[in-house]
């Protein structure tokens, strides 16, 4: 599989944090802090990144993020994970 690019800009504008999207793609912020400076991703993790890429850009694109600011990290992370779900599920 090719070398994931993660579209930084995109996740800013989706107010998705490092510590965020390392919940969501399931390493640490530390490892997602490494691929902002170019560190290689582990092949295994590309598909799950890929997805979750592709769901916030689509969720950017169609208005749904960036959500309303929740305080609560584990409230925000909820929603964040509806918000992607729902992304993932939607019929074309």
């Amino acid at each position: 599989m090719a070398e994931v690019t993660i579209d930084w800009p995109v996740l800013k504008r989706a107010k998705v944090t490092q510590q965020d999207f390392a919940k969501l793609v399931g390493v640490s912020r530390v490892t997602v802090n490494g691929w902002t400076k170019g560190e290689s991703m582990n092949p295994l993790r590309t598909v799950k990144v890929t997805k979750a890429i592709e769901a916030i850009t689509s969720a950017v694109e169609s208005g749904v993020l960036p959500m309303a600011t929740i305080k609560d990290d584990e409230q925000r992370m909820l929603a964040l994970k509806k918000v992607i779900y729902d992304q993932l599920t939607k019929k074309t």
